[in-house]
């Protein structure tokens, strides 16, 4: 289950007081415009309930492409030709709370621009997944996890384009590659996978496929996708030590990982005929997971957590933060109950120790590579456009939302003096 990144929402930013281009006076401006469209945009996506901001992300995905478009080109064109500062530029960018970062340069500006781009990818491949956890019969699986997969890579492919350019956000921007090819794997491999889909059918109140047909398991390359899994843990594992606040949902994330592993392990040995030491494997799963005999209040509790994390599914508000641990343990149980039945009742196989087992797995594997990444810019045609003078009619663009919104920067406080509102009320810079 991916990670659910927040956007930011930037400061107002007029780029013609700061800076001119001799040889493109009109890009300056066309830049402002689509910054001014993104700002608006960020922040009308901002105001969105959760359940509804993930179909409004196509709106911010070609807000942000359009302004970093018109962005590449102007660090070009001044690199190429010269960019003459006429005030030192501050933007603003406001992520998660009241946490700001401050971008002094175009480079800068860029950096933060691309680095949103990879968060609202990623949350365009967790949207598209989430049909998969709601309604799995009606949800084409091979072709959702494909679209997922390459929206993970794109993030992935971002972030490591900005992680070697900008040394501040080296370390956090590694941590979301990381994150990001990890669950990019994971798509990969359930693919084969035929029981997340068993466990989300049960979810599903409305399916009724049950009446008539019983439910499809095909054979998995098991094998294969438990040395991907533990690839993928790997690369969770480096993305929990590193930062960008993904760190507690990378360690989240590993241990599912290395779980899935364990069970992909077990069921090449049951289809061997092995159940003894596939009910090993499961318990070895279970192990990593931290999942401890349930007896009494502690079973009521792990019930207690399913149908919570199920609720969270259907409001498709907050879900997947346990990195689908609940999900998996469900398939262990459901495979556990199973074997151990099969075991106790036709052939009686003794129940290995778990942790030799763990001990013996061997190295992950990669399925994909992360794709290298070159930021779109403008085209020869509209580069030619912007060389003619802006003309005397044309003015920045004004976003819905005023600095109003949020604070009372003009506003005048009755009974104070004239000119202190701003300082009396705590306003500031609007985001």
């Amino acid at each position: 289950m991916p990670f659910n990144f927040t956007l930011p929402t930037i400061s107002h930013l007029f780029l013609p007081v700061h800076l001119s281009i001799p040889t493109h006076p009109s890009l300056p401006l066309a830049a402002t415009n689509a910054r001014t469209v993104l700002r608006s945009t960020l922040k009308a996506h901002k105001r969105l309930p959760p359940a509804q901001q993930a179909s409004n992300l196509s709106g911010v995905l070609e807000a942000l492409l359009d302004y970093i478009t018109h962005l590449t080109a102007l660090v070009n064109v001044g690199q190429a030709n010269g960019i003459e500062l006429s005030e030192p530029l501050t933007s603003q960018w406001r992520s998660t709370g009241s946490q700001k970062t401050s971008a002094a340069s175009l480079e800068a500006e860029l950096h933060f621009s691309l680095s949103a781009l990879a968060s609202t990818h990623a949350n365009i491949a967790r949207s598209t997944l989430h049909p998969l956890f709601t309604s799995p019969s009606k949800t084409d699986k091979d072709k959702t996890l494909s679209s997922a997969s390459a929206s993970f890579l794109a993030a992935a492919g971002i972030a490591s384009y900005v992680a070697t350019r900008d040394p501040q956000m080296a370390e956090s921007l590694e941590a979301v590659k990381q994150l990001m090819w990890a669950e990019a794997t994971l798509c990969f491999v359930r693919k084969d996978d035929p029981y997340p889909a068993v466990v989300a059918q049960e979810r599903d109140q409305s399916d009724r496929d049950w009446m008539w047909k019983a439910q499809e398991i095909g054979k998995a390359r098991a094998l294969l996708d438990a040395r991907l899994c533990l690839g993928a843990a790997e690369h969770a594992g480096r993305a929990g030590a590193g930062g960008g606040g993904v760190g507690g949902f990378a360690t989240k994330l590993r241990a599912v990982a290395r779980a899935r592993a364990c069970r992909f392990f077990g069921m090449d040995k049951e289809m061997e005929g092995m159940t003894g030491e596939g009910i090993g494997w499961l318990k070895a799963a279970g192990r990593e997971l931290g999942i401890k005999e349930e007896k009494g209040m502690m079973k009521l509790r792990k019930e207690w957590g399913e149908r919570k994390e199920d609720r969270k599914i259907e409001r498709g508000d907050g879900w997947g933060l346990d990195g689908g641990r609940w999900e998996e343990a469900r398939v262990l149980d459901m495979l556990g109950a199973k074997w151990t039945k099969m075991n106790d009742t036709m052939n009686t196989q003794l129940i290995p120790d778990p942790a030799p087992l763990v001990a013996s797995m061997p190295s992950g594997r990669e399925c994909c590579a992360v794709p290298a990444y070159s930021p779109p810019t403008l085209d020869e045609a509209a580069l030619n456009r912007l060389q003619a003078p802006p003309n005397p009619s044309d003015r920045e663009l004004r976003d819905d939302f005023s600095d109003s919104d949020e604070e009372v920067a003009d506003a005048q406080i009755p009974g104070a003096f004239p000119g202190v509102g701003n300082q009396l009320s705590g306003g500031g810079a609007y985001y």
